[in-house]
């Protein structure tokens, strides 16, 4: 009995001393949460801000002394693939017969092969161009479509923040798909096909962020199997 009184004394005298008290205390304080997110949720706003405008101080100087862009575009394609359509009038002839075309309408896809921050940019194109006419051929009638495909380049160069003249050259084919208005057979030389030159330009006024839609005049001539001249309107689209 002597001995467990003395036990009680003794744990009842630890309990007063002042360094029990400030274990009890610092017991208290003690968080269930891990020292990285008090640390994190201590920091003030000035330090995050500090720490984000030190960062783009950093990649600015990077840009600046490499020339190359701390963020480059995602799309390696990004204003180099283009889709283009016209439409407008056209004047067709051919030897060996009278022709009248009554409309146009072409369709393009073009790849740049330059950096858009070239002065003079070159694409390589392609071209679906027929155009709908009737002629008459060692008198006989005939109704059909001339269908052209052409193969070639296009060079542009802005002058102006909105403004691109557009020049081009086109190796083609012309396929001659005709039938005969007087029931009669369609005579070989009224649909020959054969090879024809291209020669195009124009101007685009650049509209939407970056010069993504052009519209603009465009006039082509083609000389060889057949003579086409075509005034048109162009829109294109850039991605």
């Amino acid at each position: 009995m002597k001995l467990a009184a003395a036990r009680f004394v003794l744990i009842q005298v630890l309990i007063s001393l002042p360094g029990a008290s400030a274990w009890a205390k610092g017991l208290d304080a003690l968080s269930d949460k891990s020292p990285e997110v008090e640390q994190s949720e201590n920091k003030s706003p000035d330090q995050d801000d500090e720490k984000a405008e030190a960062t783009a101080e950093k990649e600015e100087g990077e840009e600046e002394a490499t020339g190359v862009p701390a963020h480059p575009p995602v799309n390696a394609l990004t204003q180099k693939l283009y889709f283009a359509t016209s439409f407008g009038r056209v004047s067709a002839r051919r030897a060996g017969g009278s022709w009248q075309a009554s409309g146009m309408s072409d369709f393009s896809i073009g790849y740049r092969l330059l950096p858009l921050t070239a002065r003079i940019n070159f694409a390589g194109t392609y071209r679906y161009a027929p155009v709908a006419l009737s002629g008459q051929v060692n008198g006989h009638s005939y109704r059909g479509v001339w269908e052209t495909h052409y193969l070639g380049a296009r060079a542009d160069s802005n002058v102006a923040s909105s403004v691109r003249l557009v020049a081009s050259g086109e190796l083609g084919f012309l396929h001659a798909a005709l039938r005969s208005t007087d029931g009669l057979q369609v005579e070989s030389s009224a649909a020959k096909s054969g090879v024809v030159l291209a020669l195009g330009g124009g101007a685009d006024y650049l509209m939407l962020d970056a010069g993504v839609l052009g519209v603009g005049p465009r006039a082509y001539v083609s000389f060889g199997t057949a003579t086409i001249l075509q005034l048109a309107i162009s829109c294109g689209l850039t991605f």
